[in-house]
């Protein structure tokens, strides 16, 4: 989908700077049984819509990296959903 830098100054760790690769991928439902979920890796899966993500995000900010934040603000730019972005501070 895209590239974007990103940096934290003034935000939670001044000493970061990221550049993001964004990628969409779509999945038929035997790619979705067949993945393969790193139990170090993720605790556990919890399906939700992408604007329950950015009402979550903007309610509980703190529970999210800037990074994911930035990410789903840059992938509602780049599809021009009509929904809002995240307040990232």
């Amino acid at each position: 989908m895209g590239t974007f830098y990103g940096n934290e100054i003034a935000t939670r760790n001044p000493n970061i700077d990221h550049f993001f690769g964004l990628f969409e991928v779509d999945l038929t439902a035997e790619d979705i049984k067949n993945i393969v979920i790193a139990p170090r890796e993720v605790e556990k899966i919890i399906p939700m819509s992408l604007e329950e993500i950015v009402d979550d995000m903007n309610k509980s900010p703190e529970k999210y990296t800037f990074g994911f934040m930035r990410t789903i603000n840059f992938y509602i730019k780049e599809n021009n959903l009509q929904i809002g972005f995240v307040e990232v501070k």
